[in-house]
Protein backbone atom coordinates (compact mmCIF):
# COMPACT_ATOMS: atom_id res chain seq x y z
CA UNK A 1 0.00 0.00 0.00
CA UNK A 2 1.44 3.42 -1.12
CA UNK A 3 1.28 6.46 1.45
CA UNK A 4 -1.30 8.18 -0.83
CA UNK A 5 -4.27 5.42 -0.54
CA UNK A 6 -3.42 5.31 3.67
CA UNK A 7 -3.91 9.17 3.74
CA UNK A 8 -7.30 9.77 3.62
CA UNK A 9 -9.13 13.03 3.76
CA UNK A 10 -12.61 13.93 6.01
CA UNK A 11 -15.51 13.87 4.04
CA UNK A 12 -16.57 17.30 3.22
CA UNK A 13 -20.35 16.49 4.78
CA UNK A 14 -18.61 16.38 8.76
CA UNK A 15 -17.12 20.09 8.34
CA UNK A 16 -20.17 21.67 7.25
CA UNK A 17 -22.25 19.76 10.02
CA UNK A 18 -20.07 21.01 12.18
CA UNK A 19 -20.10 24.89 11.47
CA UNK A 20 -24.16 24.38 11.22
CA UNK A 21 -24.61 23.99 15.30
CA UNK A 22 -27.62 25.74 16.74
CA UNK A 23 -26.66 28.85 19.46
CA UNK A 24 -28.76 28.62 22.62
CA UNK A 25 -32.13 29.79 23.01
CA UNK A 26 -31.72 31.27 26.03
CA UNK A 27 -29.07 33.25 25.68
CA UNK A 28 -29.55 37.04 27.40
CA UNK A 29 -28.43 40.00 25.67
CA UNK A 30 -24.65 41.08 27.02
CA UNK A 31 -25.31 44.72 26.65
CA UNK A 32 -28.19 45.79 28.64
CA UNK A 33 -29.28 49.59 28.22
CA UNK A 34 -30.87 51.10 31.99
CA UNK A 35 -32.47 54.69 31.11
CA UNK A 36 -30.68 54.38 27.31
CA UNK A 37 -26.84 54.39 28.80
CA UNK A 38 -25.25 51.52 29.66
CA UNK A 39 -24.69 49.82 32.52
CA UNK A 40 -21.46 50.93 33.78
CA UNK A 41 -22.04 54.57 33.36
CA UNK A 42 -24.98 54.18 35.03
CA UNK A 43 -23.17 52.47 37.90
CA UNK A 44 -20.29 55.42 37.08
CA UNK A 45 -23.67 57.86 38.28
CA UNK A 46 -24.80 55.94 40.86
CA UNK A 47 -21.23 56.20 42.69
CA UNK A 48 -21.27 59.91 41.70
CA UNK A 49 -24.51 60.28 44.07
CA UNK A 50 -23.29 58.64 46.88
CA UNK A 51 -24.96 55.27 46.31
CA UNK A 52 -23.50 52.27 48.63
CA UNK A 53 -22.25 48.97 46.61
CA UNK A 54 -25.44 46.72 48.28
CA UNK A 55 -27.72 49.30 47.28
CA UNK A 56 -26.31 49.68 43.77
CA UNK A 57 -26.26 45.93 43.14
CA UNK A 58 -29.86 45.63 44.14
CA UNK A 59 -30.56 48.67 41.64
CA UNK A 60 -28.86 46.33 38.71
CA UNK A 61 -30.42 42.97 39.35
CA UNK A 62 -33.73 44.89 39.55
CA UNK A 63 -32.94 46.08 35.84
CA UNK A 64 -31.95 42.90 34.76
CA UNK A 65 -28.23 43.77 35.07
CA UNK A 66 -25.79 40.72 36.26
CA UNK A 67 -22.63 42.46 37.23
CA UNK A 68 -20.27 41.00 39.87
CA UNK A 69 -20.02 43.01 43.41
CA UNK A 70 -16.47 43.71 42.44
CA UNK A 71 -16.47 45.44 38.92
CA UNK A 72 -19.71 47.34 40.83
CA UNK A 73 -17.29 48.52 43.35
CA UNK A 74 -14.83 49.78 41.05
CA UNK A 75 -17.55 51.40 38.63
CA UNK A 76 -19.16 53.36 41.76
CA UNK A 77 -15.27 54.10 42.67
CA UNK A 78 -14.96 56.09 39.10
CA UNK A 79 -18.15 57.62 39.61
CA UNK A 80 -17.00 59.21 43.18
CA UNK A 81 -13.52 60.43 41.51
CA UNK A 82 -13.77 63.21 39.06
CA UNK A 83 -9.99 62.17 38.29
CA UNK A 84 -10.77 58.97 36.64
CA UNK A 85 -13.58 60.46 34.08
CA UNK A 86 -11.40 61.05 31.33
CA UNK A 87 -10.02 57.85 31.36
CA UNK A 88 -12.49 55.62 32.63
CA UNK A 89 -15.51 57.49 31.22
CA UNK A 90 -17.76 60.04 32.59
CA UNK A 91 -20.64 58.85 34.18
CA UNK A 92 -24.71 58.85 32.62
CA UNK A 93 -26.11 62.15 33.20
CA UNK A 94 -28.70 60.97 35.47
CA UNK A 95 -31.44 63.48 37.13
CA UNK A 96 -31.81 63.13 40.59
CA UNK A 97 -35.75 61.90 39.87
CA UNK A 98 -33.92 59.53 37.31
CA UNK A 99 -31.81 58.30 40.26
CA UNK A 100 -34.54 58.69 42.77
CA UNK A 101 -36.77 56.25 40.24
CA UNK A 102 -34.00 53.38 40.18
CA UNK A 103 -34.22 53.43 43.72
CA UNK A 104 -37.33 52.75 43.77
CA UNK A 105 -37.34 50.07 41.14
CA UNK A 106 -34.94 48.25 43.65
CA UNK A 107 -36.82 48.21 46.69
CA UNK A 108 -40.03 46.85 44.83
Amino acid sequence: MSTKQTAKKKPAAKKAAKQTKPKPATKKPRHVKILDHSACAVARALGKAGVKTAEADAIMRANGVEMSKASLSVQLGFGRNKDTWEKRGEPAPLTAAQIKELRQTAKQ
